[in-house]
Order: structure tokens, then sequence, then C-alpha cells
């Protein structure tokens, strides 16, 4: 390999390598955050496709930036030729280049198909891979049969609710964005939540797993509405470049309009429908900082490369953790005298939705209550958003260890050793006679006097084999587990432990410690007893 990968990269291609090849896997997926390579990614798996002799490689895109993003990294990263098939632009059969960077719109028209036989690439390579459930690529992958399909992307979530699965049935690497985030390859984030009085979102319908854009546009259509996001975003962003996401084309240009009267810096609204040279234009002069707000409706979600972007404005609620995490991904790259990135989160009253928040992009799986937490700590900005989630951990933990230490104590009573070991000894079943004077010796020393006594033989000769079998098992002795029992520490810890604890109980004038609550090795039958 002619270029340097950082360590996770390393571990993604020999991932993606051993599954594709050693196992034989026909499809597979990446999931990297923006901003951690993975173009670059694939473009190590594409020269090592090409050097290998395994045949050509596809790069799949669904947009002309990605397309040309693409050619550009294989290119610069490998030196390998890169063809495109876009548009009018079509690649030499003649003279085929190793990789081919295409659009899935173009290519998968059945004309432009039709110039390639079905053997012509190995490896399909599908960028933004969430894409992938799609008629077009389902109509690339079946042309070019045999050909491995490797799927990159950062957010593997699907708006419509169709899983991955269908498309890759297997995941060679994961990299998540707090790894990242830790491993200094991103970013901190840190958030302000924003509430918007005036953006009312009870009449937003929801549809197909996010929010009706034609009913969010009509919620925001107010003038109220875009001063009360204009006047914070302009006071909270300072001097930051910042990328303002909102929805509907007109809602964009009229933010712009507006956020124009709070700040000299400037802002310009840029749509799909803007030409192509004007929008390279903008896009050049936010880039040389001539420009600080970009304001956009679905057009830098995918393929906007500006590290410089330290601060992203959420100005388009949803319900979709892939989209979010795709705006916020826009600002997350490294870059010099940059040390974080703010995200501006603008909140309208959401009534019945459950909306996205910053929280969700660190774990799919997050909790109702330590999402709400981490949520709470970071809106003021104060933490970035690992450290909230550190910080909600933290007291999350604290609070159940207090519930445990309190159902522990609650659970606390007033136990004998005969309880822990012998209460169950039926009486009178053999005969009645006495116990010896030498086994009621062995177990006075174990048992209140007054009980052993009141012992006939056979219940003395079994309770002493009850205590022997406890100390071939190495537990508590009777009385030491009796202790234990009666501070709702579990009694059936070995003897070494509640040794220790018993002289932590003495040391403290016989009360137990709250730290004793917390020792694994105690606190099971005060779990046991709590769970319902």
């Amino acid at each position: 390999m002619s270029f340097a990968l950082r360590d996770y990269q390393r571990d993604a291609f020999r991932c993606v390598m051993r599954e594709l090849v050693e196992r034989g896997s026909r499809r597979t997926l990446v999931v990297m955050p923006t901003g951690t390579g993975k173009t670059i990614l694939f473009a190590a798996v594409a020269q090592a496709w090409s050097d290998e002799g395994r045949g050509r490689v596809l790069v799949l895109s669904h947009r002309e930036e990605l397309v040309t993003q693409a050619q550009d990294k294989v290119r610069r990263a490998t030196g390998l030729d890169c063809g495109v098939e876009m548009g009018d632009a079509g690649v030499d059969l003649a003279a085929l280049p190793p990789v081919v960077s295409a659009s899935v719109q173009t290519l998968s028209r059945p004309s432009r198909l039709a110039r390639f036989s079905s053997d012509t690439f190995g490896l399909i390579v599908i960028d933004e891979a969430h894409h992938a459930c799609a008629d077009g690529y389902a109509a690339v992958m079946e042309h070019f049969g045999s050909a491995r399909v490797l799927g990159v992307t950062a957010t593997p979530d699907r708006l419509d609710g169709i899983g991955m699965g269908r498309v890759f049935p297997t995941v060679a690497f994961t990299y998540e964005i707090r790894d990242a985030i830790r491993d200094g390859h991103l970013v901190p984030i840190r958030q302000r939540s924003i509430l918007v009085e005036s953006l009312e979102l009870d009449r937003v319908r929801s549809r197909a797993g996010d929010l009706v854009e034609a009913d969010l546009a009509r919620a925001f259509a107010g003038e109220k509405v875009l001063h009360e996001i204009a006047a914070p975003l302009a006071e909270e962003a300072g001097s930051r470049p910042t990328i303002v996401f909102t929805v509907g084309v007109a809602t964009a240009h009229a933010l712009a309009d507006v956020l124009n009267g709070y700040t000299a810096s400037g802002a310009v609204a840029l749509d799909g429908t803007t030409d192509r040279d004007a929008r390279r234009s903008t896009v050049d002069r936010f880039l040389a900082g001539d420009v600080q707000y970009l304001v956009n409706c679905a057009l830098f979600t995918e393929g906007f490369d500006a590290p410089l972007t330290s601060c992203v404005a959420i100005a388009r609620p949803t319900q979709s953790r892939a989209l979010y995490a795709q705006m916020i991904g826009r600002g997350t790259r490294l870059a010099p005298a940059k040390d974080d990135l703010l995200v501006l989160d603008f909140r309208g009253n959401a009534g019945k939705h459950r909306l996205v928040t910053p929280a969700d992009i660190l774990a799919d799986r997050m909790g109702a209550e330590e999402r709400a937490l981490t949520e709470r700590l970071a809106a003021s900005g104060d933490l970035d958003l690992l450290d909230a989630h550190d910080m909600a951990l933290a007291q999350l933990d604290a609070k159940r260890r207090a519930e445990l230490v309190a159902v522990a104590r609650y659970k606390a009573r007033n136990v004998s050793a005969f309880d822990l070991v012998g209460a169950d000894i039926p009486a009178g079943r053999w005969g009645g006679a006495p116990a010896s004077p030498d086994l009621r010796e062995k177990l006075y020393r174990h048992f209140d006097r007054a009980m052993v006594d009141r012992l006939d033989h056979g219940q003395a000769r079994e309770l002493w084999q009850r205590v022997g079998i406890r100390a071939r098992d190495g537990l508590a002795t009777p009385k030491r587990a009796a202790i234990l029992a009666r501070h709702g520490l579990n009694p059936d810890c070995t003897n070494a432990v509640a040794s220790r604890a018993i002289d932590a109980i003495a040391a403290n004038n016989w009360r137990a410690p709250e730290a004793l609550y917390l020792w694994p090795e105690l606190t099971l039958a005060a779990t046991k007893e709590a769970t319902p």
C-alpha cells in the first residue's frame, strides 16, 4: 500500500479483506463516522484488489460531489487511474481503468449497463451505503452478479425502516463516533438547546420515519419563527463558520435574509436548484471566510467537506438519527485552530413527536433516562457531549447503587445463624432422643445454646452436616453469615470476604459502612430480593 492508514483504518482494511476474501462473503458493510476517512479506506481496498489481480473496482455513489470526490481521492491516494461514468461522461471501454467512479442514477439505466459485460468488475464499493436498498443499486448489483460488494456508511439507519441486512448480511467493521472523538480523530461536540417559542409542531405529521417536510415548511413559514432562530443563532455562533440546516427551499432563503439583519458577516442560502457555478462560488467564499453562514435545505448532509466548520445549526427538527448524524457530521472534522464543534439545536414545541437530539448520535441503544440526562447536562454547552454522557452514566450508576443500598438496608432483619443454616430441619424425625453432649458442644460454637438444647439427636446431626458443607465450600461460618444477613448483606459469601466485611462493620461501631453494599460479593442477596 502506497499510503499510510490510521490504526482503526488498518483494522477496518484487514476486516474487510478477511470478510470478502478469506471468508468469501458476497457483501459486507463498514460503519465509520463522517470525517474518519471512509474514502481512504475503500481506496486502500481498491488498491489491494487491483494489486492482487482480483479485477476492476466500481465505486458507486448517488451524488455528483461523491462521484468526483471518490475519483480524486483514489487517484491521489493510490496513483491508480480512476475513470468516471456519470451523465455524458463515460469511460473508454477499450482502455478501461482499474477503478471507475460512477453515478448510480447514470449506471443503473439499462442502456448504460449494457455497455459493460457482467464480469467487468470484481468489486463494487457503495459509498453512503444506507441508500443501497434503492432499486438503482439493486439493478447494478444484479448486472455485475459475480462481484463482491463493500458498503461504507456513517449512518446505517434508514428512514423507511428497511433493514440494511437485506443488502449487507455481514458487518465487517464498526467504528463508533464516541471512539473517534476519544481517539482524537474528530473534535468534541458541544450543544446548546434553544427553544423557539412560536414553532408549533403538533400539526406536523410523521411519515416513513420522519416528519413530513411540507408540514414542517408550513410550521417555519412565520416571520416570528425565523427571527426567533436568527437572533440567538447570530449571538451563539459568534465568529464560527456555520452551516445551517433547515427545511424547504423557501425557508432556507427566508432565514438567510433574516439572518443578514443580525450579522454583517454574511449568510447565503443554497439549495438543489442553485446554479452549479453559483453554488461552487458560494462554497469557495465560505471556505475562504468571506461568508460565515451557509443556509441550506438537504444540500450538505452528504458529500460536503468543509473542516473549518465549527458550528452546525439544526433548524430542521427530525425523527431520523441517520439524518441528524449526517448534519452534525459536517462539523466534526479536525482543522487547525478548531477546538470543538458547537451544535445549536433549535427546538420547537414538539408535542406528540419524539425528536432526535445530539445525545442520540452517541449510541442508538441509549436508554430513555440515560438520553434525557445526557441531553440535560449537555444543553448549556458547558460540557462537551461525551463528558455529559459520562457524567450521566456516573449519576445513574450512583443512583442505582443508592437504591441497592436502600433495598439492602430495608431487607435487613434480625436473623439468627440457625435461621440461615438449619431452620428447615423438621422436628421429631429421629425419635426425639436428645443430642449427645459431644455434638452439642460442637454446635455451641456456631449457634445459640438454648436453640441447640432444643434439638434432638437427629436434628443436631443434620445441622452439623450442614455446617461441614459450608466449611467444605469455603462459605462464611454460620455466626458470620448471621451478622451479614442482619445488615442486609449476602450471607453466602466466602469466609474470607465475610471476615473482612465484619472487621469493617466492627470498626464502624457495628454499623455497616455504605461501601460494603457495593461489594459484588455482598450484594447478591440484596439484588435477588430487590428483583420482583
